[in-house]
C-alpha cells in the first residue's frame, strides 16, 4: 500500500502513522502551485510540471479550520500554520540547481555517497521515480553544496524540543496515576455520582446513555425515559434532531409507539395534550371542522389486562353494553385556513345507527372542544342513512342549513365526493328529468363503445371500471368525477354534431353543470386557471353556477328506467346537494365578516377520515376489516403523531413534561371501575361433577385441573414439602377420570402419566365450585375480572396443603384462562354465523370449560 508523506519541510506527518489527517495534492494552477511551494519551504520545485511534482502532498496541520468548505479545501486556500522560517529555506538562485534531489539520488545510486535523512525525504516528497524525473540525466551539476543540507535528527535536542520532552514526561506519569487512582470506580459509584453532582434530567440521561451500552438494542428505552424526551422533542423538534446526532435518542416512530391510554372516553390527559396544543396555534389555525364517519369492523373479542375489559362490545363514552361492536364511529378536527388535521375520539357501536347515547356523547364532545378554543365552523359527513337521520334531529333541511351548539352557529355539510358517488350510481340505475330535458346513463356508455376501440379516442380516461363499476369501484370517487368531467362533455358534443350518435341534450347540460358545481365546491389551488376551480368568493359567475345548480336540483324528477315510476322522494343527494350549497355560502359570509377573504372548499370535506381509514387498514396487514383492538392500535399511533407533527411548526415554550406524566401514570394505574361486592347471590345446590359433566368432559375437566395445580406449584416455594407432597398423593391410573390425561402424556418413561399432573379429588371439587360460581355471575362489561376476583375469593378452599398455599394466583390465572377461553369461542361464533349470515350475530354467549 503506498503512503503519503507531508512536503512542508521538517513535518514528518504521514498517513501511515497520521491516519486522522487528510493529506493535499499541489495546487493545478501555475499561481497557485508557485504560492504553495514558496510557503511550504520548497521553491527548488518552482517551475517544474504539474506531472513531476503530482505526488507532492501537504497535511491538515498547515490549514486553518476557515479554509474548508463543507469536506473539501476551498480554492482560495493557501497553508499557512505550522510552516518553516526563512531562514532555515534554502533558496537557489541558478536554475540549474532546481533538480538538487534527483542529483542527490543519483549521486547515492552510482557512488554510494551517504546521503542525510533530510536529503532522501525530499526526494520521495518529490518522487521518485523514473517517469517522474525529467532530469535524471543531466550530466553537469552547478552549485551543489552538501553542507547545506542539515539532517533533522540535528534539531531533535535543542533546549526547546528538550524541555517540551520534560514536561510531556511528567503530565502522562500524572496521567497514568490518576487513571489507576478511579480505576477501581463501580458502576454503581459512577451512577450514585451522577445523580449527586448533575440535575436530575441530565442524570437520567447520562444514565440513559450507560444502559444502553451496556444492553442489548431490543426495547432498550425505558418509559420514564421515553417520557422525557417525548417532552424534548415537543418543546423544540429541531433540537431534538440536532441532539439525537450526539446521544442516543429513540426515533420519531419509536416515540410515536409509546403506549398511551385510548378509551371511547376521552379522559382528562387527552382534554391536556389537545389544551397545550391550542395554546401555541393562531386564531386563524384554530378555524376548523369536524369529519364523522364510520368503519365496519371485525367481530372479535379480546382481553385488555391492563384496563380488566374485554375490547370488541359496543361501547360509546367508557359505557359498554353486551353486544359485539361492528362499526368504529370517529371524530377527526381538520383546519381551514391551514393543513392540520387531529383525531378527537371513537366509539364502537353495534350498529350503523346514531343513537341518543352516541348523538349525547357527540355533542358532549363539541361542547368542550369548543371550551379549548378550536372554532368549529361546520359538521361533516357522508350521506349515510344514520347521519341524514342526524341531520334531521339538529333541525337540518334545505331552508335551514344551521344548528347551534354552546351558542355557536355551526353548518352541516354532506361530503362533496360522497355526493358525486351518489350521483353517479343513482344515474346508473335512474333517469333524470328537469326542464323538458333528460338525463339517460345509455348516451354514455353509447359514446363509450364507439369510441374505446379507436386509436385517438375522445374521453381517453373512461374504461370499464367507470362504466360498469363492481361494489369495491363504486366506491372510488375518481371513478365518479371523471365521469362528469369536461372531456366527456366535448365528446358526447363531438358526436352529436357529427351526426354519430344521438345524445339528448339534457345529459351534456347535467354533465357541464356537475363538472363545474364539482370544482367549485373541491377548489384547492389559489390561482388554477380554471374558472370554477378557484377558491370560493361568492363572485358573480360563482353565484351564478350555485343558482343554476340549485333550480337544477328542485325540477329534478328522478325516474325508474323499466316502469317509469317517479321515485324522487327516495333519493337522498337532491336535498343533501341544496343543503350544503347554502352552508357553504352562509359560511363563507360569516368568515368574510371575521376578515377571510377567500374559503378553500377541499378543506371541508372527509378525505381526512379516509386516509386514516385506509392506514387503519394497513396497519392491519390490508385487512379491510380489522378488529376492535387493531383500531385502538392505529388511532392510538395517529393521535400522538399528529400531535407531533403540530409541534414541528414552532418551538413551543411551555414545559410539556407534566401534561404527558399523566398520560404514563394513568397508564401505569388505570383507575379502577369501584365495584360494590355484595355477598354471592344464593344459587340452587350445586350439582355433583359426577352428574354434571360425561366420561368424556370430566376427563377435559380433571385435564384442566391438573394444569392448575402444576401452575400453583411451579409458583410455590420449592422448599415447601407439603404441597410436593400433596400433588404427588394422588396416581390412579384406574381411575376412568384420568384415562386422558394418561393419553396426553407423550413420555411415560419417567412415569404412567408422563409428567402430567394428577390433580387430587379435593381440588377438582374446588375449581369445579370456582366454575359453577363464575357462570352464574359472569358479563361482559366492567371490570370484569376485578367483579370476578372479589366473588370468587369467597369461596373457601378448606383442604388446602399448606397455609402458604398460593390461592390468589391460581384465583387470577383460573379467572384469565376461563375469560380467553369464553372470548375465544365467541369469536369462533362470529366467524360460523357471519357465514351462514344469520340475524342477531352481535349476540354473546357465555361457554362452559
Amino acid at each position: 500500500m503506498v503512503h503519503t508523506t507531508c512536503a512542508v519541510r521538517d513535518c514528518k506527518s504521514s498517513s501511515r502513522i497520521n491516519k486522522d489527517l487528510r493529506f493535499h495534492q499541489i495546487p493545478h494552477t501555475e499561481e497557485r502551485c508557485k504560492s504553495w511551494l514558496k510557503v511550504i519551504g520548497r521553491p527548488n520545485l518552482v517551475g517544474r510540471t504539474f506531472k513531476s511534482i503530482k505526488n507532492t502532498y501537504i497535511c491538515s496541520l498547515h490549514f486553518e479550520k476557515s479554509m474548508y468548505g463543507k469536506k473539501l479545501l476551498k480554492k482560495t486556500s493557501i497553508p499557512t500554520l505550522f510552516l518553516p522560517t526563512n531562514d532555515s529555506i534554502h533558496t537557489q538562485t541558478d536554475p540549474k540547481v532546481k533538480i538538487l534531489s534527483d542529483v542527490i539520488l543519483e549521486l547515492s545510486d552510482k557512488r554510494h555517497v551517504l546521503i542525510p535523512k533530510i536529503a532522501r525525504r525530499d526526494h520521495e516528497l518529490v518522487g521518485s521515480s523514473s517517469q517522474n524525473s525529467e532530469h535524471t540525466n543531466t550530466k553537469k551539476y552547478i552549485g551543489i553544496d552538501f553542507s547545506s543540507q542539515t539532517p533533522a535528527r540535528l534539531t531533535d535536542f535543542t533546549p526547546r524540543k528538550s524541555k517540551l520532552r520534560k514536561q510531556l514526561f511528567k503530565i502522562s506519569k500524572k496521567l497514568k496515576c490518576t487513571a489507576k487512582k478511579y480505576e477501581d470506580v463501580t458502576a454503581e459509584q459512577f451512577l450514585n455520582g451522577c445523580d449527586k453532582f448533575l440535575s436530575p434530567k441530565l442524570s437520567a440521561i447520562v444514565k440513559a446513555q450507560i444502559y444502553l451500552k451496556l444492553h442489548c438494542k431490543n426495547n432498550r428505552y425505558s418509559r420514564e425515559f421515553k417520557l422525557f424526551c417525548l417532552n424534548m422533542y415537543y418543546t423544540s423538534p429541531l433540537a431534538y434532531r440536532f441532539l439525537s446526532k450526539t446521544i442516543c435518542l429513540p426515533s420519531k416512530s419509536t416515540l410515536a409507539k409509546m403506549y398511551l391510554p385510548m378509551q371511547t372516553k376521552v379522559n382528562q390527559q387527552m382534554w391536556d395534550v389537545l389544551s397545550a396544543t391550542i395554546k401555541h396555534m393562531s386564531s386563524s389555525e384554530k378555524e376548523c371542522v369536524l369529519c364523522m364517519d364510520e368503519m365496519s369492523l371485525k367481530l372479535n373479542l379480546s382481553y385488555n389486562s391492563k384496563e380488566d375489559k374485554i375490547l370488541g362490545l359496543h361501547e360509546v363514552d367508557g359505557q359498554q353494553q353486551p353486544v359485539a361492536a361492528g362499526y368504529a364511529f370517529t371524530l377527526m378536527l381538520r383546519g381551514i385556513t391551514s393543513k392540520w388535521k387531529q383525531p378527537i375520539g371513537f366509539s364502537f357501536i353495534s350498529s350503523s345507527k346514531i343513537d341518543d347515547q352516541l348523538k349525547t356523547w357527540i355533542i358532549a364532545t363539541v361542547k368542550r372542544l369548543l371550551e379549548l378554543g378550536f372554532n368549529i365552523r361546520a359538521f361533516v359527513s357522508d350521506l349515510g342513512s344514520d347521519f341524514l337521520a342526524f341531520s334531521k334531529t339538529l333541525g337540518i333541511s334545505k331552508e335551514s342549513s344551521c344548528f347551534e351548539i354552546g351558542g355557536h352557529n355551526i353548518y352541516y355539510i354532506f361530503d362533496v365526493p360522497h355526493l358525486m358517488k351518489c350521483v353517479r350510481n343513482n344515474l346508473i340505475n335512474y333517469n333524470f328529468e328537469f326542464d323538458g330535458k333528460t338525463t339517460r346513463w345509455e348516451d354514455i356508455t353509447n359514446m363509450y363503445e364507439l369510441g374505446k376501440m379507436k386509436d385517438m379516442r375522445s374521453a381517453p380516461r373512461l374504461t370499464d371500471s367507470h362504466l360498469q363499476p363492481n361494489s369495491f369501484q363504486k366506491q372510488k370517487v375518481r371513478f365518479a368525477v371523471q365521469v362528469f368531467s369536461n372531456s366527456v362533455v366535448a365528446a358526447l358534443k363531438n358526436y352529436q354534431s357529427s351526426g354519430t350518435l344521438q345524445v339528448d341534450d339534457g345529459t351534456i347540460f347535467f354533465i357541464e353543470i356537475m363538472n363545474s358545481l364539482f370544482d367549485l365546491l373541491n377548489s384547492s389551488n389559489i390561482d388554477s386557471p380554471k374558472a370554477y376551480s378557484k377558491p370560493y368568493r361568492s363572485t358573480t359567475l360563482q353565484e351564478e353556477l350555485l343558482d343554476k345548480s340549485q333550480r337544477l336540483f328542485n325540477s329534478m324528477r328522478v325516474k325508474n328506467k323499466k316502469n317509469g315510476r317517479d321515485v324522487t322522494n327516495i333519493i337522498k343527494f337532491i336535498n343533501a346537494f341544496n343543503i350544503t350549497i347554502n352552508s357553504f355560502r352562509q359560511l363563507y359570509q360569516d368568515m368574510k365578516s371575521e376578515g377571510y377573504d377567500y374559503l378553500l372548499t377541499r378543506r371541508i370535506n372527509n378525505d381526512c377520515l379516509e386516509n386514516f381509514f385506509g392506514l387503519v387498514r394497513q396497519a392491519g396487514g390490508n385487512c379491510r376489516e380489522p378488529s376492535c383492538i387493531q383500531y385502538t392500535r392505529a388511532f392510538r399511533k395517529m393521535f400522538l403523531c399528529q400531535i407531533l407533527n403540530l409541534s414541528d411548526a414552532t418551538n413551543c415554550t411551555e414545559d410539556f413534561d407534566s401534561i404527558l406524566a399523566q398520560f404514563v401514570e394513568f397508564a401505569k394505574n388505570t383507575p379502577q371501575t369501584q365495584v360494590s361486592i355484595q355477598d354471592p347471590p344464593q344459587t340452587q345446590p350445586k350439582e355433583n361433577l359426577t352428574n354434571m359433566y360425561d366420561i368424556p368432559e370430566k376427563n377435559a375437566f380433571h385435564y384442566i385441573c391438573g394444569y392448575l395445580l402444576r401452575r400453583c406449584v411451579e409458583s410455590h416455594k420449592r422448599d415447601c414439602l407439603s404441597i410436593i407432597s400433596y400433588a404427588s398423593s394422588y396416581d390412579d391410573e384406574s381411575n376412568e377420570k384420568n384415562l386422558y390425561i394418561r393419553l396426553r402424556a407423550y413420555d411415560t418413561s419417567r412415569d404412567r402419566f408422563g409428567g402430567l399432573q394428577v390433580p387430587p379429588d379435593d381440588f377438582v371439587d374446588y375449581i369445579h365450585s370456582l366454575e359453577t360460581e363464575l357462570m352464574s355471575i359472569f358479563t361482559f362489561t366492567g371490570n370484569i375480572g376485578f367483579k370476578l376476583f372479589e366473588h370468587l375469593r369467597l369461596i373457601e378452599f378448606n383442604t388446602k396443603p399448606c397455609a402458604c398455599f398460593p390461592i390468589n394466583y391460581l384465583l387470577n390465572l383460573f379467572i384469565r384462562m376461563r375469560i380467553f377461553y369464553i372470548i375465544k369461542f365467541n369469536n369462533r361464533n362470529f366467524s360460523l354465523l357471519l357465514n351462514l349470515k344469520t340475524e342477531n350475530i352481535c349476540q354473546l354467549l357465555i361457554y362452559n370449560s
